[in-house]
């Protein structure tokens, strides 16, 4: 995608583009991919700068604002259409950057203030540890993806590389 990439200009992209690099990281052709495998996938698409520890920050904060809302059926997975929807709210929350929202969790009345802030930090610790998991997958893409480039500039064989 570039270094100018967004995710307005992801949301923008053809579906057949966004198709094919859904199909690209669902390894196992389940219709799926996990949150592991959404980073090298954001990586791909330009949107994850920085070092492991930055990418780790970015991941976390939108599994931790968006994800769980796009995974409709809560099965810890994330279909095309999933995808689709995770890429239009991560946009939509790009162009709403410094907007405040007072949205809250659908059931945060019923909650008792102790009973909500033990579950924020539960999701809050699972979020970090997927965002670091998916990180360091993202970083390990990044990095092969400058070995390739290297072993082709130098007219090396790639299978070697592995």
């Amino acid at each position: 995608m570039g270094s100018g990439a967004s995710w307005g200009k992801v949301a923008e992209m053809s579906e057949t583009d966004m198709r094919t690099a859904f199909d690209k990281w669902d390894a196992d052709k389940s219709g799926t991919i996990d949150d592991a495998e959404l980073g090298p996938l954001l990586e791909d698409f330009g949107l994850l700068k920085g070092s492991e520890e930055a990418m780790a920050q970015r991941l976390e904060d939108l599994f931790k604002s968006v994800l769980s809302e796009a995974d409709q059926n809560g099965d810890g997975l994330i279909s095309f259409e999933e995808f689709k929807l995770f890429v239009k709210l991560a946009a939509e929350r790009e162009q709403n950057k410094g907007k405040k929202s007072a949205v809250k969790g659908k059931d945060a009345k019923a909650l008792s203030n102790d009973t909500e802030r033990m579950r924020k930090e539960a999701a809050e610790r699972r979020a970090r540890e997927k965002a670091e998991q998916a990180a360091k997958l993202a970083q390990q893409n990044k990095e092969m993806k400058q070995k390739l480039a290297e072993a082709k500039k130098s007219g090396k064989d790639a299978k070697g590389l592995t």
